[in-house]
């Protein structure tokens, strides 16, 4: 009885750090997929019809080019961040740098963080 008591104790402290590193991939997987939605925005808004464009074929609308630009290059690095995270969930994950200056460009819903 006290061998199959020991084996369980010790089978679940194998167990408990494989599910919580599973759970912090998750988590990291889910947070990357958050930003690379914010990406493919940036590119197409279904009804958005800005009426003049950058040399580049950016929209310019409320804020210019370069705003648009600089937020869609965050979400790309915050991207990154998150799928290297999720491949080493043993690892700490730094803060995320600050938002851009005009980041109120057409939210898709909560933050998830």
């Amino acid at each position: 009885m006290r061998r199959l008591m020991i084996s369980v104790a010790l089978a679940a402290l194998v167990i408990w750090p494989v599910a919580y590193l599973k759970r912090r991939r998750d988590r990291f997987l889910q947070v990357a997929s958050y930003h690379e939605k914010f990406i493919k925005n940036y590119r197409v808004v279904p009804g958005f019809r800005p009426r003049y464009f950058d040399p580049q074929g950016v929209p310019l609308g409320r804020f210019g080019a370069e705003t648009v630009a600089l937020i869609d290059i965050w979400h790309q690095d915050l991207k990154k961040k998150y799928e290297r995270a999720a491949a080493r969930p043993w690892l700490s994950v730094k803060h995320d740098p600050e938002k851009p200056v005009g980041f109120l460009i057409e939210s898709l819903g909560d933050d998830p963080e």
